[in-house]
């Protein structure tokens, strides 16, 4: 997937967090709580919090964020 700038900048600009969050709202159910079965506490804190904080998520950068965990 070919990045524009926008959209470059504003995923460099993303904490690993942030795009955890996004990365596992795109995720079913089941993958979620494997993954945070395996985040410390504190870890678990943080990508919650930013889920909650999310009301709708861009489709162009839920895409980026599951390129670049597949990558």
């Amino acid at each position: 997937m070919k990045l524009t700038p926008e959209l470059q900048n504003q995923l460099d600009e993303m904490s690993i967090a942030e795009k955890a969050s996004i990365f596992m709202l795109q995720m079913n159910d089941d993958i979620t709580t494997s993954l945070f079965s395996n985040m410390d506490v504190d870890v678990i804190t943080e990508v919650s919090k930013y889920m909650s904080r999310s009301k709708s998520i861009d489709r162009s950068v839920a895409l980026a964020i599951l390129e670049e965990f597949y990558a």
